[in-house]
């Protein structure tokens, strides 16, 4: 039994009692991550775009949908999703999103969907949530066309200054929570948050060498260890030094986490080097660069409005257009 076919139908009901098109929807959280414990909740996440005629009303109109939702499940229940591989051995689906026949009769369910209307003007701005929404790789639904857009806004849009600033804060505080309380799920999402601002320092240096742009790093622990080992190997050492022991360290901790540990003490090795991590200064950004964001900023504004009017059929799609950003506004791949 796939989740898709035991939270679509409550999708599709929403969509036709709020006169709304869901263009994506997921799962994201832990399971994104590459975290998740046996008790964690199944975070569903989607854009939508509202009717026109909601669009044009005069009187405001919340545009965030939160739910807490408990579905009753088919027979048998539904256990938590594999991590294995998409096939197992003998030949049965497996993966993110699949689940085998067993325990509770209820799935919960964390909902939340944004209006496409706030969503674009955050990702002009460089939020960050909506970005790792689209990495994940248990979707639901998909609009093709019109996500094609969305995802093309997202990536041209990225800002390496505003992701280095969101996973500093969440992880220093991530880092205190488990300090203090000792947890297990708070010291990942530290993990995940100090690899992450690793993975832009060793792209700041690659760049700066006169390599790629920089882009969205990946959003799963393993990917982001995955990535972290390549640029060490490619001489683009972070500062706070990265040692292939660490991962380990890492992988067992994960592992434990999804064996329902709740608490586990910080290897020396991986304190020293979250230590070393919280303290290392962020790059700076020259004047002349930020000025440049400041311009590119404007111009994303334009480009939202742009792709807005093109998902209500008001519009051509800015991206097949002459001029298009199709690699995104050269200022946004300043070093941080």
């Amino acid at each position: 039994m796939t989740l898709r076919k035991t939270v679509y139908p409550f999708l599709r009901h929403w969509e036709m009692r709020s006169n709304a098109q869901i263009l994506w929807a997921g799962v994201v959280g832990s399971r994104l991550w590459g975290f998740e414990g046996p008790g964690s909740d199944h975070d569903v996440r989607f854009l939508y775009l509202a009717s026109e005629r909601d669009y044009l009303r005069l009187s405001p109109r919340r545009l965030v949908v939160e739910e807490m939702v408990d579905l009753l499940c088919p027979q048998h229940g539904l256990a938590a999703p594999s991590q294995e591989s998409p096939r197992s051995q003998g030949g049965r689906e497996s993966g993110p999103g699949v689940f085998s026949a067993s325990a509770p009769s209820t799935l919960q369910l964390d909902l939340v969907g944004w209006d496409i209307a706030k969503a674009l003007p955050l990702l002009a701005k460089g939020n960050m949530a909506v970005r790792e929404w689209l990495a994940s790789s248990c979707s639901f639904r998909q609009e093709e066309r019109a996500m094609a857009m969305v995802r093309s806004f997202a990536a041209c849009s990225f800002n390496p200054a505003v992701a280095w600033q969101t996973h500093h804060s969440m992880g220093k505080r991530a880092w205190g929570e488990q300090q203090r309380s000792g947890a297990l799920k708070p010291l990942l999402h530290a993990v995940r948050s100090a690899l992450t601002l690793q993975v832009l320092v060793a792209q700041c240096r690659a760049a700066e060498r006169g390599g790629p742009a920089l882009v969205m790093p990946a959003v799963s622990v393993p990917g982001l260890l995955d990535a972290l080992e390549s640029a060490t190997a490619q001489q683009d050492q972070p500062s706070a030094s990265w040692s292939e022991a660490l991962r380990p360290m890492v992988e067992a901790l994960i592992q434990a986490r999804r064996q329902g540990v709740a608490s586990a003490a910080v290897p020396g090795p991986l304190l020293d080097w979250l230590e070393m991590v919280w303290e290392q200064p962020q790059p700076g950004l020259s004047v002349q660069a930020s000025q440049a964001q400041g311009h590119a900023h404007q111009e994303l504004e334009r480009l939202a409005d742009d792709v807005f009017l093109a998902l209500l059929g008001k519009g051509p799609d800015p991206f097949t257009q002459p001029g298009s950003f199709q690699s995104g506004p050269p200022a946004r791949h300043t070093p941080l």
